[in-house]
């Protein structure tokens, strides 16, 4: 299991996880009730959460094969999940894919026969628990935050966006890559070369670090095989529901200071951000953000 350290950029969202490990391991109630992990698919939610248990030193739990076909079984499960958790002790309890786990209540009301809100009123009782502050914290990730219900999201207190790498991040996710095939890093980010292939990638759409090691396990690890890797490339398109979600995420951060691009102009902004972003200040323009989803 790899540590926070080991993940490319995203160095506010650590921080700001970091500092919950150290109130966590501390028992502190001064620890948020829930963190919930946003932004599209493929950014490395899932990876930050298992990091951040190693980090803590502390279990992590994962809900799963809570939900049955068999009437109230679904309930008895998550009955029976809490009381594994509360029995562990201090831990972190993980809920990969929120938004499929338990969606919107509204919107599954009379398709599962109230199974999803029963086991969202479970969640929320167990959530709203405060003998359960400084011992267990409740870690969310979503692809698509605004297909969440809207009670669920309040549980989430800590709000983080989780984008993908940006154009100066790809270059050590091609380090990274080749460590984690061969195990070593030869690739100088600063060959000519990289940079050149660097851009391709960005303009072909960006890329998100499983794919960057797929592309690069096709290589000789070297600048010229990585470009030529790149001019090959066929691009990753941003599909609209990815950049809804990145959109979504960023209005929810209620701290501008988790925003990748806070506190640094140089800030290579996508194509759909550059109208929405002030690099200057850090401030989001929440209302040009939801006109441009209304577009896509």
């Amino acid at each position: 299991m790899r540590s926070l350290d080991s993940i490319i950029g995203l160095v506010r969202a650590k921080e700001a996880l970091r500092k919950q490990v150290q109130l966590l391991k501390s028992g502190s109630h001064q620890t948020v009730r829930g963190i919930l992990l946003m932004g599209s698919s493929g950014t490395g939610k899932s990876t930050m959460a298992r990091c951040l248990g190693f980090d803590a030193g502390i279990p992590i739990v994962s809900l799963e094969k809570i939900k049955d076909s068999l009437v109230g079984a679904s309930e008895d499960n998550m009955y029976a999940a809490i009381r594994n958790i509360k029995a562990i002790g201090n831990c972190i309890l993980f809920i990969d894919e929120v938004d499929c786990y338990i969606p919107n209540r509204e919107s599954h009301q009379n398709t599962d026969s109230g199974v999803s809100s029963n086991l969202l009123k479970i969640l929320f009782e167990f959530m709203a628990d405060e003998s359960n502050k400084g011992k267990v914290l409740f870690v969310g990730a979503t692809n698509y935050p605004q297909a969440l219900d809207f009670a669920m999201l309040s549980r989430f207190s800590l709000k983080i966006p989780i984008p993908p790498p940006n154009i100066h991040e790809i270059p050590f996710h091609f380090q990274k890559s080749q460590y984690e095939i061969i195990g070593e890093s030869t690739i100088d980010v600063n060959h000519p070369d990289i940079i050149e292939a660097t851009q391709i990638i960005w303009e072909k759409g960006g890329s998100d670090g499983r794919i960057i090691k797929d592309l690069v396990s096709g290589t000789d690890f070297s600048p010229q095989g990585i470009l030529e890797m790149a001019r090959r490339f066929t691009g990753k398109p941003k599909l609209h529901d990815d950049i809804k979600a990145e959109l979504t995420a960023y209005e929810m951060t209620q701290d501008k200071g988790l925003f990748p691009w806070y506190g640094n102009p140089d800030f290579t902004l996508p194509w759909y951000l550059k109208d929405i972003v002030k690099l200057e200040s850090g401030d989001y323009d929440i209302v040009k953000s939801i006109e441009r989803k209304r577009t896509l």
